[in-house]
């Protein structure tokens, strides 16, 4: 472990700039590396996010597979290399109260990418283009079309697609997540650089047996509901 990573890494817990961040830096400092079953024993159900968070705020990390005890394979992460280290990185700003309230008010109480209503409490504000690619754009000018409301569970499934994508990981190329799905649902024509089209449907209130019935009936056939609704599809455009 760098010394100098390692003394970069506690200047960033000592000022807490990012609570999530800290923690999964303190237990990386602590062990040595840390597995992301280490970070779900300590509180974290999508503990990328956390690593990310602390690369974002120039702490470089170094990420390898590996396989479990039960053979199944997970990350391990370790602090990275001197060269990598971003000084003066200021991190992504943090939400307002009163910058979530406007978020709100223009797109209403909704998730973004499901269309389901979910309360203004549990949704979260996220950058349409990833922070990683994209860094604050829109946050000084107060620009709500910059951001989406998601709840934990889209959040989740953006970020490990977006985390697996090449244009996060290499490109960096913010015209290609102006197109992409998890960037703006309401119009794209890639999923992750993917050619992909997606309709995430949610049943909701009076509209659940509608979706129990369709379960039940694709389980006695064998299949999965989203594949009768694509059957139903194919069958309605023929």
């Amino acid at each position: 472990m760098s010394k100098e990573v390692e003394e970069a890494a506690r200047e960033f817990i000592a000022n807490k700039p990012n609570a999530r961040a800290s923690k999964a830096l303190r237990a990386i400092l602590e062990r040595g590396t840390v597995t992301t079953r280490e970070l779900n024993k300590i509180g974290y159900d999508h503990p990328p996010r956390a690593i990310a968070d602390a690369v974002d705020n120039g702490i470089p990390i170094k990420k390898e597979m590996i396989k479990a005890d039960d053979g199944k394979r997970m990350a391990r992460y370790s602090l990275g290399e001197p060269g990598q280290l971003r000084g003066g990185q200021a991190g992504r700003a943090n939400f307002s109260k009163a910058f979530k309230t406007k978020i709100v008010k223009h797109y209403g109480e909704v998730d973004t990418i499901t269309g389901w209503e979910v309360s203004g409490r549990t949704l979260q504000i996220d950058h349409r283009v990833p922070y990683r690619v994209g860094g604050d754009a829109g946050m000084k000018e107060q620009d709500v079309g910059s951001f989406m409301l998601l709840s934990g569970s889209s959040q989740r499934a953006k970020s490990f697609s977006c985390e697996n994508c090449e244009n996060w990981t290499t490109i960096h190329d913010e015209a290609i997540c102006r197109t992409c799905y998890w960037a703006f649902p309401e119009a794209y024509t890639h999923v992750a650089m993917r050619e992909v089209r997606r309709a995430d449907v949610v049943w909701q209130d009076g509209e659940t047996k509608q979706f129990d019935a369709l379960n039940k009936l694709a389980h006695e056939q064998g299949t999965t509901v989203s594949q009768l609704v694509k059957d139903a599809a194919k069958k309605l455009l023929d």
